[in-house]
């Protein structure tokens, strides 16, 4: 008996029983998602498939990030499963997987929760760049309120300013 060339035989039987039952896998993973998608499923719906089946994630993830390692998969599958868990993906169960005008009323939502007024209407193309400009007022707002500057300390910093640049201020 020739044990080299069973062993090479028996080798190359199991690689292609293995690459039998990864195609399986997929083909069940993808009769899955043609069965239980319609027009009406969510972006959170598809995150939670995919959140259920590690090696769909694992191979999706490699091929999106050439030369990743397994730590760094098992991290980004990890954080994707306590995401889920979580509840912060509780705005795209309004996202229909095909309908983009409904992430604009995600959008809005969003903020609505965190105390801002917008409107749809602030997010149409001709009005986004004064919508934009709002929110960074906002966010400059929010960063000297969080810094503890008090207004008088910022006038007196601002006289300061202008005494040395030889401006007159207001």
């Amino acid at each position: 008996i020739d044990t080299e060339n069973g062993i090479v035989k028996y080798k190359e039987s199991l690689n292609k029983l293995l690459d039998c039952y990864k195609e399986l896998d997929e083909t069940y993973f993808y009769d899955i998602m043609y069965n239980r998608f319609s027009l009406n499923s969510t972006v959170e719906n598809a995150l939670e498939l995919v959140a259920s089946n590690y090696l769909y994630f694992a191979n999706k993830i490699k091929i999106h990030e050439e030369g990743i390692d397994l730590d760094n998969i098992n991290n980004a599958y990890t954080e994707l499963r306590n995401n889920i868990n979580s509840n912060n993906f509780e705005l795209l169960d309004k996202i229909t997987l095909l309908d983009e005008y409904q992430l604009k009323q995600v959008i809005v939502d969003k903020y609505v929760l965190d105390g801002v007024k917008l409107t749809i209407d602030q997010l149409e193309e001709s009005n986004i760049d004064k919508t934009i400009n709002d929110i960074k007022i906002l966010v400059n707002y929010e960063n000297i309120i969080r810094s503890g500057l008090k207004l008088e300390d910022i006038k007196t910093d601002m006289d300061d300013i202008f005494k040395n640049l030889n401006i007159k201020s207001s």
